[in-house]
């Protein structure tokens, strides 16, 4: 049985396949829906290598739920802000 986890949007994700060790794998959309971003802005997190992905097949990605909650305290809680760049101004 897999868990059951819900966004900050509110709708609840269940995800499609599990680890051998039993956790959970989310497609990149279904990660999107749980970080309360857009599928662009996951693509572009994975290809800067800040949101980690198991890729099963070419073209089938998937993110751990450590890797969301990862992303969730690594990344999501430090947006916003402005921060003028080095040698600016």
């Amino acid at each position: 049985m897999t868990e059951t986890e819900r966004g900050p949007a509110g709708p609840e994700v269940t995800p499609q396949l599990t680890t051998a060790d039993g956790e959970p794998l989310y497609t990149t959309e279904q990660a999107a829906a749980l970080l309360g971003l857009k599928l662009p802005s996951v693509k572009a997190a994975i290809q800067r290598g800040r949101l980690a992905v198991v890729r099963l097949s070419p073209g089938r990605s998937f993110v751990t739920a450590g890797a969301v909650a990862a992303y969730r305290r690594d990344y999501l809680g430090k947006r916003g802000g402005y921060r003028p760049r080095k040698g600016a101004g």
